[in-house]
């Protein structure tokens, strides 16, 4: 058990090596801090990487096993309890190793900075329980971070739900178990298992003794529209925003969106008018978002048959602003639809159509193309979007306290929670 202290120079935590490749274990090295190495020997490579060993002012508990008689990669390197890597032992602790064990130096030149707590010596080589049993020891002794079973998560652990996660262990054993909220998962028996539903997930491992890892917390959200979504008939119903949102300086158009239909045109978000502006909108069969300047346009499409009624998406669609090329839709996370370019918007991008116009939802700015559905959590942002950010608003979702109003900070985004419509009769019925 030991500390580092500082990582200036190539430091021992103890060896008796007189420059044969003997055994010794080395917490840092000048060129790479954070890493640490034991020698294995005169066969190349002859040091086994340990990253993370050289960490600054962090407790650790290295343990190395030299074991000849066990062969090949019968010898075997732990951190903090887990098992880093194995090797075959080429050391020969012939006449050039010094005859007793350094601590503190490698046992030729290269000394320690820092703290050692205890080292524990055996002359034969433990069994895996036996390890594990000695680093509880040390564990409770000297507080050190200790996981003798590794469990990681192939992806995101938060997800919406439907998606999935695989959890995975690295840790040889005989039998495997996971867990949730500590209870059994049955038939989940193997190294890897994969996580649909929230929960707490630990994996056992039997290795001649039964060990079990640290949690790996998974939450599965239901993206369920919030209960203030605004409807739109297809007639005459449409949200106005005013004239502050201008269109150059829109990067992402976003939404959750429900057709009752995907017939005809209907726009969903616009700050457009004929040739000039930004929208995401239905158009000719295809979910499209638009880039427009005069005889200069761009714009992606998503087929219509895609989409089904009745059924809640998210929506966004984002550019850099002057690229045709950064141009990008999503469809729930996924990256969706062709660029059809119409002359180089990337001349001067788009123009504003107008300082009269003002930003609607569910219906053209020039009027007409009503929505038939509807649409909640809108976020018109000035910064360009990714698909990461996509997933996330999938998982998240807008706070269930926002306001019935717009918002437009330069730095924020414009977010629309509830509100009416600018028909002749104001629109309060929630989505369902």
């Amino acid at each position: 058990v030991y500390k580092q202290n500082t990582r200036a120079t190539n430091q021992a935590v103890w060896g008796c090596d007189d420059g044969g490749w003997d055994r010794f274990f080395f917490s840092t090295w000048s060129a790479t801090p954070d890493n640490g190495s034991v020698c294995s020997g005169v066969v190349a490579p002859n040091l086994q990487t340990v990253p993370g060993a050289g960490i600054f002012n962090k407790v650790q508990l290295l343990t190395a096993v030299y074991s000849k008689a066990s062969g090949t990669n019968g010898s075997a390197i732990y951190l903090n309890g887990s098992k880093v890597t194995t090797f075959t032992d080429a050391t020969t602790m012939g006449a050039d190793a010094i005859p007793a064990i350094r601590i503190g130096l490698d046992g030729n030149d290269n000394f320690f900075n820092g703290d050692i707590a205890e080292m524990i010596v055996y002359n034969r080589k433990l069994t895996e329980c036996e390890i594990t049993r000695i680093n509880r020891y040390l564990n409770a002794k000297f507080d050190v971070s200790f996981t003798p079973v590794a469990a990681t998560a192939g992806g995101p652990t938060t997800f919406k739900e439907g998606e999935r996660v695989t959890l995975s262990t690295s840790t040889t054993g005989t039998s495997f178990q996971w867990l949730k909220n500590d209870q059994v998962i049955p038939g989940a028996t193997t190294s890897s298992y994969v996580a649909t539903e929230t929960g707490n997930y630990r994996v056992a491992v039997t290795n001649s003794c039964i060990d079990t890892s640290s949690v790996i917390a998974v939450t599965a959200n239901v993206p369920a529209a919030p209960d203030n979504a605004l409807m739109f008939d297809g007639t005459n119903d449409y949200l106005d925003a005013g004239t502050a949102i201008q269109a150059g300086d829109i990067r992402t158009l976003e939404c959750w969106a429900r057709f009752n239909s995907l017939t005809g045109d209907q726009e969903i978000l616009s700050k457009s008018r004929s040739g000039y502006g930004i929208e995401l909108l239905l158009y000719n069969n295809t979910l499209s978002f638009y880039t427009m300047n005069g005889s200069n346009a761009s714009f992606v499409n998503y087929p219509t048959s895609n989409f089904v009624t009745g059924r809640w998406y998210h929506l966004a669609a984002t550019w850099d602003g002057s690229t045709k090329e950064s141009m990008k839709m999503f469809v729930d996370g996924r990256d969706v639809g062709g660029r059809t370019d119409i002359g180089n918007i990337n001349v001067s991008g788009i123009a504003d159509p107008g300082v009269t116009a003002r930003f609607h939802v569910g219906a053209w700015t020039d009027a007409g193309r009503y929505f038939n559905g509807a649409v909640d959590e809108v976020r018109i942002t000035v910064w360009i979007t990714t698909r990461a950010r996509c997933v996330a608003w999938l998982s998240t979702g807008l706070a269930r306290n926002w306001p019935a109003s717009w918002q437009h900070v330069r730095d924020q985004p414009s977010i629309c929670r509830a509100g009416s419509d600018n028909s002749s009769s104001r629109n309060t019925t929630p989505a369902w």
